[in-house]
């Protein structure tokens, strides 16, 4: 087992960055670099996030990040061998040990991606500047969009908070699936169905419950301030972060809590 997951979070992680290098590396080419200054470089970083790019990309984030971040326990659960020792060590304990790592994993494969991008980026169009001017702020595709490295660090780790969040909430909703190939492409089925569906019912029901769907939209939670809906301002968006945060944690841990019951119940 511990070679198979060593394996297996190898192959994880240079597939995520593989494909992150190249998706960079082709909107650089795909990009207007005639003007190369720092807000080019913000603007491609951000037209690099969720949402921004290819869907097939998106896709394969939301894999890839919620099996990295769920792999073990996703693989343990579903083993009667190690699923016995969870019975053992206690339900409540397993799941605390797997919603930390869950976090850790997701936010941590957010902030590599991050890194790897403006680390290319900078290199590829222009230096990120320490003090931007104002009226820069209006050529972005998001309120972080300025030109500025600190605007772009304070996005990160949103974004990477946000990462967590969403491996937690993942990580809930494999405890209810019992085969492994499901539980593993679970991440990505989510993460469309919680970009599309919440879009679409707001637009379906001509803004009503813009407050509640917004916040239940995946892309508030990993790229916030990035998409908004036409009744919301861009200024706005990013406000609407902590309250996606906080729903999808709730989420998770309403999920955890009814699985440790029902776990509970059939002993």
């Amino acid at each position: 087992m511990p070679k198979k997951l060593a394996l297996t979070t190898f192959l994880i992680i240079n597939i995520l960055i593989g494909t992150t290098m190249f998706v960079t590396l082709q909107t650089c080419l795909n990009s207007n670099l005639g003007a190369t200054t720092a807000t080019t470089t913000s603007n491609t970083f951000f037209s690099l996030q969720l949402g921004q790019n290819s869907p097939i990309y998106s896709i394969i984030v939301f894999t890839i990040v919620a099996v990295y971040s769920n792999f073990i326990w996703i693989y343990s659960k579903n083993n009667n061998f190690f699923f016995n020792i969870i019975q053992r060590i206690g339900y409540t304990k397993f799941l605390k040990k797997g919603a930390l790592y869950s976090f850790l994993g997701g936010s941590l494969l957010s902030v590599m991606m991050s890194f790897y991008q403006l680390s290319f980026l900078t290199l590829l169009i222009h230096p990120l500047q320490l003090n931007t001017p104002v009226t820069n702020q209006s050529e972005g595709i998001s309120v972080f969009d300025n030109g500025n490295l600190w605007s772009i660090v304070q996005f990160i780790i949103l974004a990477a908070l946000g990462w967590g969040v969403y491996a937690v909430f993942v990580f809930a909703v494999t405890l209810w699936i019992k085969k492994n190939v499901l539980a593993m492409v679970s991440g990505g089925l989510l993460g469309v169905l919680l970009f599309v569906l919440p879009a679409l019912l707001a637009q379906l029901l001509q803004g009503i419950g813009t407050t509640f769907f917004y916040p239940v939209q995946i892309s508030t939670l990993l790229s916030p301030g990035m998409i908004t809906y036409p009744s919301i301002p861009i200024e706005q968006a990013a406000s609407y972060f902590p309250y996606s945060l906080l729903f999808y944690a709730l989420l998770a841990i309403f999920l955890m809590i009814l699985w440790v019951k029902q776990k509970e119940k059939k002993n």
